[in-house]
This record gives C-alpha cells, structure tokens and sequence, in this order.
C-alpha cells in the first residue's frame, strides 16, 4: 500500500555492505545528523510511526472540516429537551362504503343520482333525505354524487364526505380527531343503500398519546405519580388522570419560570427558560429521566450556551480515530530512531500544554493531573502534580498522558467519550475555542496538523539519498 507518497525510505548501510539484518547496525545521514540504529527493527517502527502521522494528520484534517462555529443564545440557546419520544398523533373516525358501489360500470359524480344505470341491480336514489349525526341531509331528483357531498361538507354535521373513483367508494371522516362517532340514519331517498354507507362500521379514532392518560402510553411508561421541580416550583402529576399535555399546561401555569411545549411534530418535550438558567428535578415522578431530558440544569448568562452544529456521532468517530492514531505515533516514534518523529511528539505535547495554559480557567478547570483510577491515593496525585506538563485533563473529556512508557498519550475511553458528548452539548464553545482556535490564535487542530505536515516533509527530503531501501508498502 502507498501512503502519502512515501513508498521507500532510502537508509545508508554500514561500511560492511552486509544486507540490513535486526542486529546490523548502519547510518543515515543528512543534513550534518547522523543517527545510528539497528536497521530493521528501526526501519519497521519508522514505517508505523509514518502510517500513523499520514493517518492522523487525514482524522485531524476531516475533524477540522466537521466542527462547525457554535450558534449563540438568540439562534441556539440551550434548553432542556428530551429524547424522541415515539407518541404517535391522532386519528379520525371514520365511515366508508362497505364495497365498490357499482358492479356493472364506472359512477360519474357528476350525473344525476336519479339517473344512474350504473348502481347495482335493485339500488335506485330518488328525492329524499338522510340524518347524518343528527343533520337531515337533502337529496334532490336532479342531485349528482358531488352535489350530495358538498351539501354533507356544508351541513355542519361535522364531517367530511370524500369519493374515490378508484375504488368507488365514499368516506365520511369526522372533522374532529379523536374517537368520535359516526351516524347514519332515517334514510328515504335510497342514497344510503346505493352508496353501501347503511350497514358500514364506523372506524373509532384516537386520541393522540399526548392526550392519552400517561399510564396508557408505552412511551411515557416510565413516569410515576408524584412531583417533578422546575426552578425548586413543585408540579404534580397524576398518571392515571393526566395526559401529558395535561402536565405541560401544568407546567406553564406554575410560575416556574420556564414553558414547556412538544416540538418536532410533537416528539420531543422542551422546556424553554423564560430567563437565562433553568434547574430540574425528578422528586417522585421520575418525569425527567423517563423522557430523557437533557440538560438538567441549563445557565444561558454566557457565550457558552452555543451548541456545536455538526453530527455528533461523527464527531465521535473522528475523535476515536484521532486518539487510535496519535497514541500509535507515541508508540512508535522512540523505536524508529527517527529524530523528526521523536521532536515531533515533544510539539504535540507542548502544544497541548500551551493551549491548556492559555485558557482562562487553566489554573482550576484544565491544568490538573488526572486520576488514573478512583483508588489512587493522595501520594500518587502528589507524584503526578511533581511531573509538571506530562498529564492534562480538558473540561470536555479529552485527556493526555505524555509521560513516558504510557500505554494511551491521548486518553478517550467510554467515560471520556460521555464527557466529550456532554461538552458538546453544554460547553461547545471552549470545546471549539481548543480545537480550532479563538479569533488569531490556531487552535490544536491547526497546531498538529502544522507540525504533522513539516515532519512529513522534512523526513521526505531527508530519506530521499540513496542507500538501501526499506519498502513502506504492505
């Protein structure tokens, strides 16, 4: 495989001219610096150390693109919203002819009932009327099929008749959602028979689960009777008699201080600040943690209520990646005996410490030594706290270890991508500031990719003489 145009590295063997072997020892020399390593196994971590900065600086370059500036208060404040909740909406009830009315040929609604040679054998429509939830419907001799179903739209019964030619059937949809029902009666104008509306069944609609008792909803299942708090206001909630539009209307005539409503076609439930903070708790009723509602306490006072625009589980993809790639150059690059790998890394790490130094709460928020278990004791984060600029711990869940001999130097474990999710949600502005800069100052992105791209280029030149040559394929 070719990676970034470094297909063969050119090494300069030894005075014995022997091919390169694991413990022969050889030179490359340029530019005055001359390294001496053993050959093979030197060439081998050199090869790994090259893949993984041609694969890391690519992560740095997509992540890069990814993080999108975040949108402030007034575009994007954040509020408290849950997961998508999966209510489903409402339905009518309905009433449509058992079957197609006409057997023998094709209905033109626009032709006069009376007239009709199409109906089935023994069905006839003639003046007369009809009662429709209680609304005597008229039918004329001279009446067409359109003329009766606009006189039943215009009836306030509180329905609506519709035709399909297709099936050749009619539908009277109640204008109301819900189950309500639907009547048909009284009938002497033969209308009723020759449309096969007089034996159908009405179809019962639904309430929309919103509606519904909250114990009747799948969705909802997790909610108890008892109280949730907003802003320290106690709202009661009873599942057996409340729906939720019930516990919103609640929550908006509390005073709380926050309105809540259902967006997104009513899939997720949001409760929007009146000022800049907002504070929830569950109490008895579990009503927050069973819809997933996040954040649980928002303050909005400042440029950090912005949320990232970008996809956050791409976001994550290329973190992961990022790490993967920076902890195998950090593994590689003491064996390859390769100079530019080895000062390389020394960048990244003074980068990190540089940018972590210049952040406003860098004395008690990202300057620490981070734990590496719960069971460390005191003395250990003494230790820690003496190796000055080797671990750092971000607000954000992104954390570095560059001490020597440490199995990961870009730390982003399950916890650590938790962390990174919530930073991205409620801290995204100090998480973009890091990454891709602040007004004139780059951020780490734009600082590794810098470094990355010179080593690349400077090792390039520098193996290029000729000597033996150490395949970077495969």
């Amino acid at each position: 495989m070719t990676i970034g145009g470094f297909n063969n590295m050119i090494i300069t063997p030894s005075r014995s001219g022997s091919a390169a072997r694991s413990s022969a020892t050889g030179q490359a020399t340029r530019g005055g610096v001359t390294v001496a390593f053993e050959q093979a196994e030197s060439a081998r971590s050199l090869q790994r150390g090259m893949r993984s900065l041609l694969k890391l600086e690519g992560s740095l370059k997509e992540l890069r693109t990814t993080l999108q500036v975040p949108s402030y208060r007034d575009a994007d404040r954040r509020t408290p919203t849950s997961r998508e909740l999966g209510l489903s909406g409402a339905t009518a009830s309905t009433l449509t002819s058992t079957g197609d009315v006409s057997l023998l040929g094709v209905i033109d609604p626009n032709i006069a009932l009376s007239t009709l040679s199409s109906l089935d054998p023994g069905e006839l429509v003639v003046g007369g009327a009809f009662d429709l939830n209680g609304t005597t419907i008229g039918v004329g001799v001279l009446d067409t099929l359109n003329d009766v179903i606009s006189r039943i739209n215009n009836s306030g019964a509180g329905v609506t008749a519709s035709w399909d030619g297709t099936s050749e059937t009619i539908t009277l949809t109640h204008d109301t959602l819900g189950a309500n029902g639907i009547t048909v009666s009284g009938d002497t104008s033969g209308f009723l028979s020759a449309f096969k509306l007089d034996g159908a069944l009405t179809s019962v609609g639904e309430l929309a689960d919103a509606d519904k008792k909250i114990q009747d909803v799948a969705a909802l299942a997790g909610i108890s009777t008892g109280t949730a708090s907003i802003n320290g206001v106690s709202v009661s909630i009873d599942v057996a008699n409340d729906s939720l539009n019930d516990v919103i209307s609640r929550i908006n005539g509390s005073g709380a201080g926050a309105t809540a409503s259902l967006q997104e076609g009513g899939q997720r439930f949001v409760l929007e600040p009146d000022d800049d903070s907002v504070a929830l708790l569950n109490e008895t009723s579990n009503l927050f943690d069973a819809m997933e509602v996040t954040p649980l306490s928002v303050d909005n006072s400042d440029d950090s209520a912005g949320r990232l625009k970008a996809d956050l589980t791409k976001i994550t993809r290329l973190m992961r990646e990022t790490s993967n790639h920076v902890n195998a150059l950090f593994k590689h690059a003491p064996d390859s005996h390769e100079p530019t790998l080895n000062a390389l890394t020394d960048l990244m790490r003074k980068s990190v410490s540089e940018l972590l130094d210049n952040e406003e709460e860098s004395a008690s928020v990202f300057n620490r030594f981070i734990r590496s278990s719960s069971s460390r004791s005191d003395e250990e984060d003494e230790e820690d706290q003496e190796e000055d600029g080797q671990r750092f711990r971000t607000r954000y869940g992104v954390h570095f270890n560059f001490r020597e001999g440490a199995e990961e130097a870009m730390i982003l474990g399950e916890r650590e991508l938790q962390q990174l999710r919530t930073g991205l949600q409620n801290n995204s502005r100090a998480l973009y500031d890091f990454f891709k800069g602040d007004g004139d100052e780059p951020g780490l992105l734009d600082t590794w990719i810098s470094h990355l791209k010179t080593a690349r280029q400077r090792i390039q030149s520098r193996r290029g003489s000729s000597g033996l040559l150490v395949s970077l394929s495969g």
